[in-house]
Order: C-alpha cells, then sequence, then structure tokens
C-alpha cells in the first residue's frame, strides 16, 4: 500500500500498521519479480522507499533493515498439558487473578472496543506514545471484529475494567495484535488471566496456533512475559529498499528512547489523544 504523507512522505509499505506481511510467493525467482516490480513502482510514483515487513526467500543476500521477534503457541492437547509448558511464574501469575476475583468477557461489539480505547490511551501515555486515534479503532472494530475477524478480551475486577486484548483470527491462527492496561491494577496479574483464558477458549474452538505479535529484541519486560507461556520464538526480518541510495539499508536509528516520549508522557490525556488523531495518519 502506498502512504501519501507531508509529513513523512510518500513509500510502499507491506502492509502499514501490520506486524509482518511477506510475499506470498514460494520460491527465488518469484520474489526477485515483485522486488523488480516494486524498484520501478516506486521510481514512477516517487516514493522514498519501499518496506517488507517478513522473510524473502533469498534474504541472506540483502541488508536487513530492521529485525524483531515473533512468539507463537501451539493450540493442541489438553489444557493441563498447555500448562504445565508455562513458566512458573506465569502460572503463579494466572493463579494470583483468578484469587483476586477478576473475570475476563469477550466481544466484538462497539462498547468493549470503547472500553479497550480507554486503557489504550493510558498505556500509551505511560509509554510516551499519542494513541491511535479512536476513529481508528471504530474501523477494525465495523470492519473486522464485527464481520467475525475477531474480538476483544477484557478483565475486569467488579465493575471495573482493567486490561484488555484484541485478538484477530486468520484461517487457523490467532493474532494477539494490541493490548492495554490500568497500571493501578498491575499488581492484579490481569494481562496474565487474559492469555490464559483466551489460549483455553480458542483452543476449544479449534485454532491452531496463537501469535504473541511482534516484540523489539530491545523490551527485554515484554520478552520476558512472550517468553514465559511455553511460545517458540522466531525472527521477522524487515527489508527496506532507499531510492535515494537505490539500495537495500540497514536501519541507523538508536536502540535509545525517542526524546519526544517524556513529552507525551507529561501530557494531560485529551492533548495526547488529539495529538494522536493528528500524527497517527502519517506512519504506519
Amino acid at each position: 500500500m502506498e502512504i501519501n504523507s507531508p509529513l513523512t512522505g510518500r513509500r510502499g509499505v507491506a502492509l502499514p500498521f501490520s506486524d509482518f506481511c511477506f510475499p506470498l510467493t514460494d520460491n527465488e525467482f518469484a520474489n526477485e519479480i515483485i522486488l523488480n516490480f516494486l524498484q520501478e513502482r516506486g521510481q514512477k510514483c516517487g516514493w522514498k522507499y519501499f518496506e517488507i515487513r517478513g522473510p524473502l526467500d533469498f534474504e541472506t543476500s540483502l541488508p536487513v533493515y530492521e529485525t524483531f521477534l515473533t512468539h507463537s503457541l501451539e493450540l493442541s492437547g489438553s489444557e493441563d498439558q498447555i500448562l504445565s509448558g508455562f513458566r512458573t511464574s506465569t502460572r503463579r501469575n494466572i493463579k494470583k487473578a483468578v484469587k483476586a476475583g477478576l473475570k475476563v468477557e469477550f466481544s466484538s461489539s462497539w462498547h468493549a472496543m470503547s472500553e479497550f480505547v480507554h486503557l489504550n490511551a493510558l498505556t500509551r501515555k505511560k509509554h510516551g506514545l499519542p494513541p491511535q486515534p479512536d476513529h481508528f479503532f471504530a474501523s477494525l472494530q465495523r470492519e473486522i471484529l464485527g464481520k467475525g475477524g475477531g474480538e476483544i478480551a477484557l478483565a475486569r475486577t467488579g465493575n471495573q475494567y482493567i486490561a484488555g486484548a484484541v485478538f484477530l483470527f486468520s484461517d487457523k491462527q490467532v493474532l494477539y495484535k494490541y493490548g492495554a492496561s490500568d497500571n493501578t491494577f498491575q499488581q492484579l496479574r490481569p494481562n496474565n488471566l487474559i492469555f490464559w483464558e483466551a489460549i483455553v477458549r480458542y483452543l476449544h474452538l479449534g485454532y491452531a496456533t496463537l501469535n504473541f505479535g511482534r516484540t523489539h529484541p530491545n523490551n527485554s519486560g515484554l520478552l520476558q512475559f512472550k517468553r514465559g507461556w511455553g511460545t517458540r520464538e522466531t525472527k521477522i526480518n524487515y527489508y527496506r529498499f532507499n531510492f535515494s541510495k537505490n539500495s537495500f539499508i540497514q536501519s541507523t536509528s538508536s536502540p535509545a528512547g525517542n526524546p519526544s516520549e517524556k513529552i507525551f508522557s507529561c501530557l494531560p490525556l485529551p492533548i495526547l489523544k488529539l495529538t494522536g488523531k493528528i500524527l497517527y495518519k502519517h506512519f504506519g
């Protein structure tokens, strides 16, 4: 897809806002045809670059722009068999959430999405990031979740929702796409209960795998969480062709946090949400 922005330029991305979306080919020759076409197309359309998120059959011959990790859990066997593969601390956190009386609900309704949108704004503020605009999630609920392509899991204590996750469906795979929580209730471990309830639910619904989404290698806390579920870890390479250099390039960004994160984390929530509404469409 082409992104055309006065702020971030014109470029091709497969696929905007996706963790991975690699070419649907099965041999090196087909990949070369696609890459040649993209180079011709991008040159004609004035792209700054095009980016492919996922493996290529001849990827060892190309410089990698950026690498992420993804974690996948096989949904097979019994609940007890899956549970036995978890790290001890993961099982302990699930028990803690159950003992605290937390409940998890699954829904594809706009009401559930609106609860998630609020939690997502809190989470993005904590990490110093503007949240996605409300209409982004409204479109996600209307066009995908509302048509059977996914659902939202919400954890609550009493009548208060304190954590949520958005899961998307593709054939026999479930993809964890977005997660959010109220940090005030972190000690109750609602995210652990959400994932356990999701695993049990999708196991019995006949799904084959649960993918935990992408993680940056420097995000040690999130990596530790995802590795605690007995998941299989794999690398996802991103490739970026820069038209000014006429070649594939490597990222030059620093792993350190962006200075703007401190500014965003201090903004009042309404201002931060307005910032996200203005800026989010220029990225992806």
